[in-house]
């Protein structure tokens, strides 16, 4: 069991390799019975530090999101996806992360060096989850979890995004956990804090003691 990340740099270094290597390789990783049957995976909302530039699934100042489009995914991340999860039999357990929004909805108005999303933009951030959950299931594969956020204490040179603890409650029990409710996707595992854990009782303790950010969470991730 246990997992690893499906970013967009591996999918680009597996789309280069021979059809028999690859093979080989998602094997190795995902297959129980030629390999170490990995069961568990995560992906990336919107570029990370592990991709090979910036982007997002809308274009710029589209509160509405009528532009959302996964198409940049379709070329090497979702077809190396979708053979982890044949590889792993046809059940992965994939979850999402962000580790920004796009610029715009942002008070430094850039994906990078951490700053915060916007209070204004804060429904559209919940609803961007959404389609992105509805467009990966639509084109066949299933999400079973997502993080809030990635590191959200974390100020980085690449995608960053800060949220103290009662941000990220307020978010989650305002706008992100209603909002998957009301879409019919309360199913899917919503993981607080996914970062160090050095401050992880802290975060905990902020979220899971209000009883409405509470009955929200499935789960505390943590980086040890």
């Amino acid at each position: 069991g246990i997992g690893g990340a499906l970013t967009d740099a591996s999918a680009e270094t597996y789309a280069k390799l021979p059809k028999d290597k690859q093979k080989e390789l998602i094997n190795a990783y995902y297959d129980k019975d030629k390999g170490i049957g990995y069961t568990l995976a995560r992906t990336n909302i919107n570029s990370c530090d592990f991709s090979s530039s910036s982007y997002t699934y809308v274009a710029d100042n589209d509160k509405a999101l009528n532009t959302f489009s996964i198409k940049h995914d379709m070329q090497y991340r979702m077809p190396f996806i979708k053979d982890a999860i044949k590889a792993a039999g046809g059940k992965l357990n994939l979850f999402i992360s962000p580790w920004s929004p796009p610029a715009w909805m942002k008070d430094n108005n850039d994906m990078l060096h951490g700053g915060k999303l916007k209070p204004e933009f804060f429904q559209s951030w919940a609803n961007y989850f959404v389609k992105y959950i509805k467009a990966y299931e639509k084109n066949g594969i299933p999400i079973w979890g997502l993080t809030v956020q990635n590191e959200p204490m974390a100020v980085q040179k690449w995608e960053s995004c800060i949220f103290t603890a009662v941000e990220e409650k307020d978010f989650l029990k305002n706008f992100l956990g209603p909002t998957l409710q009301k879409e019919q996707l309360g199913n899917k595992k919503v993981i607080i804090w996914d970062h160090n854990r050095d401050l992880m009782n802290q975060r905990a303790s902020e979220i899971l003691n209000d009883k409405d950010a509470a009955k929200y969470v499935w789960g505390l991730g943590f980086h040890w």
